[in-house]
């Protein structure tokens, strides 16, 4: 079967091409031909791009920007070797809606998703990822994210409810969502893993590479906050953290963004960069879903302290995990190596599910 997979691959986001590089990987061992389609809307195109005035609200914003514009392009410069090398991404970007139907109508299905592909912050009212061009193309989706589903406006419900009949199949990411959509959605709505938990720790491991100028001999707290000021109960604790143990703190942003704590930072680091310092750090302290996933595959100690307390992704994920949310976020993930299996063999189920849903649909 010929796939394409409508995914969130433009973005300079460790998970965002982590989850797409495990999605594509899983689909190919099975025996199918998998391709990432190199769509980008205008308003994701403006959001990456290396102009600071092409999308900052503000002289301040932007001059901000302008003055971190060589680390941004340093690190942006290994997402896109990512993208070319692991992602197999060649072709320019695909951005109007008529160009992109056309391109699609060669596959057998589309899979939309992971990530948070009907989150209405990100996709900023683009309805793509509510494949509203599947006149004549089957659409699935695969642990698609909204992100704070108990958030959604009354308008962005209406939308959301309007364009779902277009999908042949629907799994989501968060048991939030799929309690939301069931409302609504005649057919069953599953619950599917992230795509990362497709592939096994080892896979990971092989895949994982070393910053440039990085000690990897030295014992590291590696703190990885997209909050940053926002989230100071995190930063709070990693200090402590790094107090208590004596060990020095690594940071690192994808958009190269200076954190708001002491340490070194690591500027050239990619996704493969990114599951390095994951893997090697004693400690992982960061408000990001994927750096929860990462820690549960590799079995790490972490302090994960949500930027906002009802973060519906992290809260399903430690309770698909079997664990119960912690009063001071920390985990041990090395218990949790059973789930995690299971987390693989159910993505797995999910996905043979999904496309056996397409097939029955097509010899109708």
């Amino acid at each position: 079967m010929r796939i394409g997979i409508l995914t969130f691959q433009f973005a300079s986001n460790y998970g965002a091409l982590l989850q797409a590089y495990a999605l594509r990987e899983t689909l190919k061992s099975m025996g199918h031909e998998a391709e990432i389609v190199n769509y980008v809307s205008d308003f994701c195109l403006k959001a990456y791009s290396a102009n600071p005035f092409a999308h900052l609200p503000d002289i301040k914003s932007c001059v901000s920007f302008a003055l971190r514009l060589p680390h941004y392009c340093s690190q942006k410069s290994y997402f896109d070797r990512f993208r070319h090398e692991e992602l197999e991404i060649y072709s320019k970007a695909i951005c109007h809606k008529e160009e992109l139907t056309e391109y699609l109508m060669k596959f057998d299905t589309v899979v939309i998703g992971s990530d948070q592909v009907w989150n209405p912050e990100l996709i900023n009212g683009d309805t793509t990822y509510f494949a509203d061009f599947a006149d004549q193309i089957a659409c699935v989706s695969y642990a698609a994210g909204i992100g704070m589903s108990d958030a959604l406006t009354p308008l962005q419900l209406e939308k959301l409810q309007r364009n779902l009949k277009n999908f042949k199949y629907i799994s989501l990411r968060e048991s939030a969502a799929v309690a939301l959509l069931q409302t609504f959605v005649p057919e069953t709505v599953r619950i599917a893993p992230d795509p990362v938990f497709l592939l096994p720790p080892e896979k990971w491991r092989k895949l994982a590479e070393v910053p440039t100028k990085f000690d990897g001999h030295k014992k590291y707290i590696f703190y990885y906050s997209l909050g940053g000021k926002r989230n100071p109960r995190l930063t709070d604790s990693t200090i402590k953290c790094s107090e208590k143990y004596g060990l020095p703190i690594v940071a690192s942003h994808p958009a190269s963004k200076k954190n708001c704590i002491s340490g070194k930072q690591a500027y050239k680091a990619g996704p493969k960069e990114f599951l390095h310092m994951v893997l090697n750090a004693e400690i992982v302290c960061s408000d990001s879903f994927h750096a929860l996933a990462f820690c549960a595959l590799f079995g790490k100690k972490a302090f994960i302290v949500p930027k906002n307390p009802q973060d519906s992704r992290i809260i399903s994920l430690i309770g698909n995990l079997g664990m119960d949310i912690s009063e001071n976020g920390f985990y041990a993930f090395d218990t949790c190596a059973d789930k995690v299996a299971y987390e693989r063999r159910n993505g797995y189920s999910v996905i043979q599910e999904m496309l056996h849903a397409v097939l029955a649909e097509s010899e109708l």
